[in-house]
């Protein structure tokens, strides 16, 4: 099955990228791990923010990989926002301190349209660095936040995008056992499992296909950057911590690192954290499909 992510302008808690460019370091991972990658652009009455992006970019739009979508403001209904600030210039009536969540929307309106329109399974994006952040700021969600700690294997920049697309042709195996790994640890978190070898066995898959991903890159020339990724996805009930051995840390907010040293065969470094972040209660088909932010743990330190 197809999967593609939506991506925007780059939002952080106090301010954004109006001009709303991607970077190249946030394009070589999204075209190695999605199929398609859709920017979702502002439209009010007519008129549109769609982003500037680099001439290297219209590679991809020819090959159908990369497309702008906008979402006009007036379909995405009450969406609550900080008060703006005094100081700035507002566009489209949203202040510097209000864009990050008005984004947020936008983005997750796009991936629910996207996935009724296609069929698809489409993911909520963030870009490097950026924290997470959702719609309606007067509330809160709980979330897991699962860690990859600086084991994903992605392209260095200036990594021909060509060349990226033909390994994912090479490897398209590889790439599928990665995605079907990562769904089998979402589902053993979300069914709240405390069958501590079943989790076992979903974290040591996910290991050994990150392994086979950055030595196939290897064998094929291709420079490999080690990033972190948190996969975000509802909180489960206590059976699920119980399995770690983590109820204590979970309940203070700690992370719980699950690693061969913590008893389990994986050698990865997992780690696992429950977040109350600001914002709405509402995630692109949570059950189905995970958040996806890129050194998030940077922004939460």
């Amino acid at each position: 099955m197809t999967r593609g992510i939506v991506i925007g302008h780059r939002i952080g808690p106090d301010s954004s990228s109006m001009h709303g460019a991607v970077l190249t370091s946030d394009v070589v991972r999204w075209i190695l791990y999605w199929d398609k990658i859709t920017f979702a652009g502002i439209g009010l009455n007519g008129a549109s923010i769609s982003g500037s992006q680099p001439e290297e970019i219209d590679y991809l739009e020819s090959l159908g990989i990369f497309k702008t979508e906008i979402v006009d403001l007036q379909t995405l209904g009450d969406i609550r926002v900080p008060q703006p600030k005094d100081v700035g210039m507002k566009i489209y009536g949203i202040a510097g301190n209000q864009f990050p969540y008005v984004s947020a929307a936008l983005r997750i309106k796009l991936c629910e349209t996207l996935e009724k329109e296609s069929g698809h399974i489409w993911s909520l994006g963030q870009s490097g660095g950026e924290s997470l952040i959702l719609p309606n700021i007067d509330q809160s969600k709980e979330l897991i936040d699962i860690q990859l700690n600086e084991c994903l294997p992605v392209p260095s920049v200036g990594t021909p995008f060509e060349d990226i697309l033909n390994f994912k042709e090479q490897y398209r195996a590889e790439l599928e056992r990665l995605r079907f790994a990562l769904d089998s640890l979402r589902e053993k978190v979300i069914s709240s499992s405390d069958e501590r070898r079943a989790l076992d066995i979903a974290m040591r898959e996910i290991s050994i296909s990150l392994e086979d991903m950055r030595n196939a890159m290897s064998t094929n020339g291709i420079k490999v950057l080690n990033q972190s990724l948190s996969l975000y996805t509802e909180n489960p009930s206590i059976g699920f911590w119980s399995a770690l051995g983590g109820i204590v840390g979970a309940s203070q907010g700690i992370p719980y690192e699950v690693a061969a040293g913590a008893g389990l065969a994986a050698p990865t470094a997992f780690t696992f954290l429950k977040r109350n972040l600001p914002g709405g209660n509402t995630l692109p088909n949570p059950k189905n499909d995970f958040s996806y932010a890129f050194k998030v743990s940077d922004e939460f330190k």
